[in-house]
């Protein structure tokens, strides 16, 4: 654990969620009206980590924060040939 504030940690792809929750709520409330609201918002933080983050190979590129989805190979320290399997 750590103590209140001593480390602000933030995972890159965190903020991609809303995505996959607007679309299950959606599914569940079957309210278009709530899916137009959202959907250019959910284009805009697509757009937005397109422009900041996405590198030539098409990863999510970010050294500042984690990353969960794409790893890129700079940054894995060999951890992914010591768990292969």
């Amino acid at each position: 654990a750590y103590g209140p504030a001593s480390r602000m940690d933030e995972i890159a792809e965190y903020p991609l969620m809303i995505i996959v929750l607007v679309y299950l709520l959606y599914k569940v409330s079957n309210d278009k009206h709530f899916l137009f609201l959202n959907y250019f918002r959910c284009y805009d933080l697509l757009k937005e980590y397109e422009n900041r983050y996405i590198d030539s190979t098409g990863l999510i590129n970010v050294y500042d924060k984690w990353n969960v989805l794409d790893w890129p190979e700079a940054k894995r320290d060999g951890y992914d040939r010591i768990c292969k399997v």
